[in-house]
């Protein structure tokens, strides 16, 4: 019994530590931020749970909450370490999450870029008004919001990227272009042309950067290092950078501090590269200058505030020399442990420790950690001037450090305790960062948007955690207090759209939206005006093509428009374009399929393309092609069947006695004219007409024009001038056989007659002889074998 009592106890005491463990991880602030790295023009910018407005400021870590306006003609960067976002100009952009698993923002107008580099496996997600694009893998993205037009458009440079809309979700691949209108996602390809915005874009990502070989690239802000410093190899800590400063340069005294839930007092550095040296890694004194220690390039870097530790406790405050109370800090050396004034995990203490600086005896992070209180030793306390000090006021306004710093007697700092955190409270100016507010933007940041995953909770606005801030000096809220403050009923999306649980993936629907678009769009150019009528007779089946019988007695009408195709006759010498279009085989086949037309007969180069809609009825594309049937059949009925490229050959049979090869163009060109002078063939076509309606006699005509494709389709052409013995169009069939030794003759004389087209279709028999060409490395055709090989 005492074994089992035992074992109880202890699997109840591993429960509760699992738990309180879970809930202290819960409670880590996250290991990544984003860092503004660059700022050209007005940009202003408000802080999270804030609603003032202020000027932003170079290096300013942005978190959940915060919201950016860039004015016309401004740019900005934020950089997230392997992924850095370039804003436009009239830009309104919030982080909606941002930890270790997503990076969440919001654009609710202007536009982003962004460039992704490396694997991850954390997703990028941009919420708009209309769509919400998420991004798993390494590539170039752009993406803009027009308020004016409700449409959102977006291009993937390279890569993939996937759209979600209320209902719906398609990928977009590498090099595509759309926009979408509304929340249901009605696409429309678009063509890009790079601007200045574009080009500025292009040069920063360019760039070949060195740096990653000694730092790990989800360190932020290591980009700026190429230019700013150079690495030396250093015996005892391998590369280390030094910046290009002055000698008497002093690590944290050039910037100023704000107030940054959760983790507190943060340091803002002015220098265009005072990102990654003060976030992460160890500084070191050597030769009598400062060197920057990288963490371990493999691990995976986590943020801190400021690698220092403070002089000072709100017990024992730092006297200055001016007679004040002052606050000073130091920066810690390679080897030194950071004790975070924020509370945190056991894992995250490991973690911000061994990702930033190489700790030799890893049990002193064990017992710093279990005792907040023991005393430490570090490498730069006692280096000269290595500490700076500021009135507390110049400390909580925000104001720069460099003009106020005061001298600290060596006395001081030794016989001060050392601390994790300044022992000063923040108010409204720390965490604005600026005493100077501005204008809200002409922009409403809290539109609505689509949202693939739910954004973090809003932050809690400072002025309620201020009396909270004040009994504590320099400790942030820790997750308790903070629950406390949370209403009931947070808004957390009331201000977003979430995504519904069903998002599928239709690729289709996506790539053919723009191929639909273009060829109509070009069409349309290339379609005479009398070709307009044509199209109309199509149009109505584009949208309905499984209803061609209800529009059998519609041919019909199109008979008034039998002088209508007169008008095409100009385009006789378009006949080598047609000759390709319409073989009679076709014509045939049309005949049997469009026989409930009844004036199938009369436009058989027409019904080609009725054909190939029947044929496909689901792509409405090839029914515009019909439409410019007249004049470009060829490329388009040439790749369908390769009989088309015989077409002009057995047609040139007839070719070289001029007179007949004209008529008979003629005939097959505007057969409505013959045709319609020629009745009985329409009343052999009429005959077949009952039999669709049977909707099976089509099998019956079908056997009629197979036989007439089976000795070739074109001789087919030759037996139209013949149907005017009306008694039998059948018997004319065989008469097509004399003609087959005509097309060896009318290639030669093909040329000459109107086909001087057909003298282009020609060389393309010679385009077999290309191929030969081979043959000069052996003339004999043996030697043409191995060169292939």
């Amino acid at each position: 019994m005492t074994y089992v009592k035992n074992t109880l106890k202890l699997l109840l005491n591993l429960l509760v530590s699992i738990l309180f463990l879970s809930q202290t991880v819960f409670a880590d602030p996250p290991a990544r931020v984003a860092r503004l790295s660059f700022i050209n023009g007005d940009v202003i910018f408000s802080p999270a749970g804030e609603k003032q407005w202020v000027k932003a400021n170079l290096n300013r870590p942005l978190i959940v909450g915060d919201r950016l306006w860039t004015y016309e003609g401004a740019r900005t960067q934020l950089q997230l370490g392997s992924a850095s976002f370039f804003v436009d100009g009239q830009s309104s952009i919030s982080i909606l999450n941002l930890n270790e698993k997503i990076s969440q923002f919001k654009l609710t107008q202007g536009r982003i870029n962004f460039v992704v580099r490396g694997v991850t496996s954390r997703p990028i997600e941009v919420d708009t008004p209309n769509l919400a694009l998420v991004v798993n893998t390494p590539g170039s993205y752009s993406i803009s919001v027009d308020p004016r037009t409700n449409s959102t458009a977006v291009s993937v440079f390279k890569g993939k990227a996937v759209v979600y809309g209320k209902k719906a979700a398609y990928r977009i691949n590498d090099k595509r272009s759309y926009r979408f209108t509304g929340v249901d996602l009605r696409s429309q390809s678009i063509k890009r042309v790079d601007d200045n915005f574009d080009r500025w874009y292009q040069e920063r990502t360019s760039r070949k950067l060195t740096t990653v070989r000694y730092v790990s690239p989800e360190v932020i802000g290591y980009e700026d290092l190429e230019d700013h410093g150079v690495w030396v190899n250093n015996k005892r800590y391998g590369y280390i950078w030094q910046p290009k400063v002055a000698a008497n340069w002093v690590p944290y005294r050039d910037g100023h501090w704000a107030w940054i839930e959760p983790w507190g007092w943060t340091w803002v550095d002015n220098q265009p590269w005072g990102f990654a040296p003060f976030h992460y890694g160890r500084w070191t004194y050597v030769t009598n200058r400062w060197y920057w220690v990288p963490g371990p390039r493999r691990a995976n870097p986590v943020y801190a505030p400021a690698l220092v530790a403070f002089v000072g406790t709100s017990r024992a405050q730092l006297t200055l020399s001016t007679g004040g109370i002052g606050i000073a800090w130091f920066p810690l050396g390679p080897g030194d442990v950071y004790r975070p004034a924020y509370s945190v995990s056991r894992d995250y203490f490991m973690r911000v420790n061994s990702s930033n600086t190489i700790v030799k005896q890893k049990t002193i992070l064990t017992q710093v950690y279990s005792q907040p209180t023991l005393p430490l030793t570090y490498a730069n306390q006692q280096i000269a001037n290595s500490v700076t000090a500021v009135p507390s006021k110049v400390f909580v306004q925000a104001q720069p450090v460099a003009a106020a710093a005061v001298a600290v007697p060596p006395t001081s700092i030794t016989q001060t305790q050392v601390s994790a955190a300044a022992p000063v409270a923040p108010t409204a100016v720390s965490v604005a960062g600026s005493e100077k507010t501005v204008e809200k933007p002409p922009v409403k940041a809290e539109e609505p948007v689509v949202v693939q995953n739910p954004p973090a909770q809003e932050p809690i606005s400072f002025e309620k955690k201020e009396p909270m801030l004040a009994k504590d000096p320099g400790i942030p809220l820790d997750e308790k207090q903070l629950t406390a403050l949370q209403p009931e009923k947070p808004a957390v999306v009331e201000t977003v759209k979430v995504e519904p649980e069903v998002k599928p993936v239709e690729i289709p629907s996506v790539t053919e939206a723009p191929k639909t678009e273009e060829p109509k769009a070009e069409e349309p150019k290339k379609a005479p005006k009398p070709e307009e009528p044509a199209p109309q007779a199509p149009t109505p089946e584009m949208p309905a093509p499984e209803k061609p019988q209800p529009e059998m007695p519609k041919p019909e009408e199109p008979k008034p428009e039998v002088p209508k195709p007169q008008e095409p006759q100009p385009e006789v010498p378009k006949v080598p374009e047609e000759l390709p279009k319409a073989p009679k085989p076709e014509t045939q086949e049309p005949s049997v399929i469009e026989a409930p037309k009844g004036n199938a007969a009369e436009e058989r180069f027409k019904e080609p393309p009725a054909v190939d809609q029947r044929a496909i009825p689901g792509e409405p594309e090839t029914q515009p092609e019909s439409e410019g049937f007249k004049q470009r059949p060829e490329n388009k009925m040439t790749p369908s069947e390769p009989e088309a490229g015989e077409v002009p050959v057995e047609r040139t049979i007839p070719g070289p006695p001029e007179p007949n090869p004209n008529e008979g163009f003629k005939r097959d060109i505007a057969p409505s004219k013959p045709e319609a002078a020629e009745p009985p063939p329409r009343a052999a076509e009429p005959i077949d007409i009952p039999e669709p309606p049977v909707h099976k006699p089509e099998p019956a005509p079908m056997p009629t024009p197979k036989p007439a494709p089976m000795p070739e389709p074109k001789p087919a052409p030759a037996p139209t001038p013949t149907p005017a013995p009306m008694p039998e169009p059948k018997p004319i069939m065989p008469t097509p056989e004399p003609p087959k030794p005509a097309p060896e003759p009318p290639p030669m004389p093909a040329p000459p007659p109107v086909p001087v087209p057909e003298a282009p279709q020609a060389p393309p028999t010679p385009a077999p002889e290309p191929p030969v060409m081979p043959s000069p490395d052996g003339a004999p055709n043996p030697g043409n074998v191995p060169s292939v090989q």
